[in-house]
């Protein structure tokens, strides 16, 4: 599966009115995902220890399947790099 075991690297979109979620559109984390292929990534606040999302946040991040089966980020960094 794509993105599993190497870190990609995307922005930020599409918060929740909450903060509590967002999405990160990034071609290498969908791309190999069968059938309809997502138009992004979902990530969970929870996933971003001791920062909120804001739009246009650089994150470093793994993909997995989520429990839909689309894709989903773990281990999510804030970029220091860019």
């Amino acid at each position: 599966m794509p993105g599993v075991d190497r870190c990609l690297t995307g922005s930020i979109n599409g918060i929740s009115q909450n903060g509590d979620y967002a999405f990160v559109n990034d071609a290498a984390a969908i791309n190999g995902y069968r059938g309809d292929p997502p138009q992004s990534v979902f990530v969970h606040i929870r996933q971003l220890e001791g920062d909120r999302f804001h739009e246009g946040m650089k994150i470093d991040f793994n993909v997995r399947p989520g429990r839909n089966g689309k894709p989903e980020a773990y281990d999510v960094i804030k970029c220091s790099r860019h």
